[in-house]
């Protein structure tokens, strides 16, 4: 068992225990994910893997909100925003921008890369930043860089 994947047991056990409610509804929503995951890999999930579900999850939430807010509903948004804040609290840290530059720019100077070739790029350098920095950061220095 992976230590992210220990850490989100862990966190559930104590939630079940103190009957937090919001807490144990959304780490359910987690584990449900990620065994979902696990089963479509055929394998034990690593902790990378861990990150991109957790990532895919956040950004979930966060286009839930948006669609809570313009239909005016508060408190979908409020529920969706703490699911939000206790899943960023698994993520890592975002890598800084200025490393992420410096990462799209190696590959770049590597390589003959145009627009054309905006997939692979971004491939390239999600690959090396191992979910340590989200895709629409990386997208939008690999546009930029690209222009």
């Amino acid at each position: 068992m992976s230590n992210l994947s220990a850490r989100l047991e862990e966190d559930f056990t104590i939630a079940l225990k103190s009957k937090d409610a919001i807490k144990v509804g959304a780490l359910r929503l987690l584990k449900a994910a990620l065994k979902n995951e696990q089963i479509q890999k055929k394998a034990e999930l690593l902790d990378e893997d861990i990150v991109k579900v957790l990532r895919r999850e956040l950004k979930a939430r966060q286009d839930s909100i948006t669609s809570y807010l313009a239909a005016n509903r508060q408190d979908l948004v409020a529920q969706e925003q703490l699911e939000a804040d206790l899943i960023s609290a698994y993520l890592p840290a975002e890598m800084p921008e200025e490393e992420l530059s410096k990462i799209i720019d190696k590959i770049l100077s590597e390589n003959s890369f145009t627009a054309k070739d905006f997939g692979q790029v971004m491939k390239l350098v999600m690959a090396q930043t191992k979910g340590n920095a989200s895709g629409n950061a990386i997208s939008a220095l690999v546009k930029k860089a690209l222009k």
